[in-house]
């Protein structure tokens, strides 16, 4: 008779927990856009611009965003710190800050290192992809440098050009946050393509001459 209490006890045990686990609310929603995490609320916004991008890499989960669409249709989209400092929060589908943080500009922050990317596929924060990437390290920098040293401070009026896979900089002073550009070229200068504006319009700047070698040098036909 034991024996048979005994897995009737553990069946009911677990049930009880899965009940007790699906009917805990996970819901960080605050109001319609914005979210409250550990007291605070986290503003809804948009990306600044184009070229910034977030790192999964020290991601935590902390809760879902629960979506209403049209005709009352509910969808929960998983939502992560990006970091330990968890000025960021980031979903597949929008990103929020903690009142009183600005994101990194392009132009007049100093960088970490440099990488040369060959992408493949799309990358999607924090869902299931084919994305897959071949990264080169070019240089990790001792020195100040940023985006004015390597490039010219207004754009080209070239419209043809070839790519040549992508420029990854990291931050120095903003963990798990990166600045990508499309690396390019036309009659034997090179440029990165600084996207502009809510549209993404390209914009090459080109690479000063003593930054050239260095970041063409994972380019095959470069080397």
């Amino acid at each position: 008779m034991l024996r048979v209490i005994i897995p009737i006890v553990i069946a009911v045990a677990i049930i009880i927990g899965c009940v007790i686990y699906l009917s805990q609310d996970s819901s960080i929603n605050n109001g319609s856009e914005d979210i409250l995490y550990n007291d605070i609320v986290y503003e809804r916004v948009q990306m600044p611009n184009y070229n910034l991008e977030l790192s999964e890499k020290n991601a935590t989960y902390i809760g879902d965003f629960n979506k209403t669409y049209a005709y009352g249709q509910e969808f929960p989209y998983e939502v992560y710190t990006i970091n330990g400092d968890a000025n960021v929060l980031s979903s597949a589908h929008a990103t929020w800050i903690k009142p009183g943080y600005v994101f990194p500009g392009e132009f007049g922050e100093d960088f970490a290192s440099v990488e040369y990317v060959v992408a493949d596929g799309l990358n999607f924060f924090m869902m299931l992809d084919a994305y897959t990437e071949e990264v080169t390290h070019l240089s990790t920098f001792t020195d100040v440098v940023r985006l004015e040293d390597i490039v010219a401070t207004e754009a080209s009026d070239i419209t043809e050009f070839t790519e040549h896979n992508i420029i990854r900089f990291h931050y120095k002073d903003h963990q798990d946050m990166y600045l990508q550009y499309t690396l390019c070229s036309h009659e034997g200068k090179y440029y990165l393509n600084i996207l502009q504006g809510q549209e993404g319009t390209n914009a090459l700047f080109e690479i000063k001459s003593e930054y050239v070698a260095l970041l063409t040098s994972a380019i095959p036909q470069a080397k």
